[in-house]
């Protein structure tokens, strides 16, 4: 797992990962939050973008921060699924309730990809974004 320079870092949490993400928008923020997501699933570096297979990805919610988990678990869910390799996440619209993008990647191959990490779920505890002067700032938990 790597630390994603000024787009996002981790922190422990009890048993669980959590996820300090920034970013300049709504938008950055939840790419980079998929990034960070992504990573700590397989090594993105060694996932190509040649071949690529695209899952379009649509998610509603009562607030920004719902928003930021449900993309997140979507992102996850899809990441995880069988033969599935990520590579990335793009978000094509957002709104205060609303995210869609695409989830890109290839076929899983066990020569080339290593599974870094078996994640359960995305939760809503302590999750918070945040203004600042540099950007957003988001936390979220995630149970490993």
């Amino acid at each position: 797992m790597r630390e994603g320079g000024a787009k996002y870092s981790y922190f422990d949490h009890t048993a669980d990962v959590g996820i300090d993400i920034r970013g300049a928008s709504d938008r950055e923020l939840l790419e980079n939050g998929a990034a960070a997501l992504l990573d700590l699933i397989v090594d993105t570096e060694r996932v190509r973008v040649d071949g690529t297979r695209t899952v379009s990805v649509r998610v509603d919610g009562i607030d920004r921060e719902d928003v930021l988990v449900n993309w997140l678990r979507e992102v996850l869910y899809t990441a995880q699924a069988e033969g599935f390799a990520a590579k990335s996440a793009r978000v094509t619209s957002v709104g205060p309730t609303f995210a869609t993008g695409e989830i890109v990647g290839e076929a899983f191959d066990s020569a080339r990809h290593e599974r870094r990490e078996e994640l359960k779920g995305v939760t809503h505890h302590g999750v918070r974004i945040e203004q600042g002067p540099d950007g957003l700032h988001a936390r979220v938990v995630v149970d490993v």
